[in-house]
């Protein structure tokens, strides 16, 4: 078993690969059906900020700010998925990819819509067809992704020898001559 720090980084790179392909096949959608992007994000911060206490400052750079915050907001929610992730294969060892995917996919959507719906910014039984599919695909395609990404460096990650995955390289092996001495 290697160090948990490791296996977080792993989970960390995993989910920044998953936010990714989260992003791409969003943009996608929005180049295919012609959408605009979504203000929910913009306003889960603005509310966020409300909520905390915190002035988002000069009233004219608040919605630049606003949709910054937001979009880091997405960022760092799909950082603590893979993480999380990465956290829970440490102590669930045998988990086939589907069930994988299927878990990282149900954590994502609550941990990214549910802020949404418990500020009372959006309604999904409001929803259309088409609102759902663009909402689910590029979620479906984080978890994949993830989960996939995941488990392909955490199997990298356990070929490497002891010495190279704790920190400080503490029992490095020792350099020799050309004698081997």
């Amino acid at each position: 078993m290697r160090s948990g720090w490791l296996v977080l980084l792993v989970g960390l790179v995993a989910g920044a690969a998953g936010t990714m392909v989260l992003d791409i096949t969003g943009y996608l959608d929005m180049v295919v059906s012609g959408r605009a992007a979504s203000q929910t994000p913009a306003a889960v911060a603005d509310t966020l900020a409300r909520v905390l206490g915190v002035d988002l400052g000069d009233p004219a750079a608040v919605p630049g700010r606003r949709a910054a915050v937001g979009a880091l907001l997405g960022y760092l929610t799909g950082l603590a998925v893979g993480a999380g992730y990465a956290l829970a294969r440490l102590r669930v060892r045998r988990l086939s990819l589907l069930p994988a995917t299927l878990a990282v996919f149900v954590v994502v959507m609550l941990a990214s819509n549910g802020p949404m719906v418990v500020f009372g910014l959006t309604n999904q039984i409001g929803w259309g067809w088409r609102d759902w599919i663009s909402d689910l695909i590029p979620h479906l395609g984080y978890a994949v992704v993830t989960a996939v990404v995941f488990e392909v460096l955490y199997r990298v990650v356990q070929q490497l020898p002891e010495w190279a995955t704790t920190a400080g390289h503490h029992d490095e092996p020792a350099a020799t001559n050309s004698t081997g001495a």
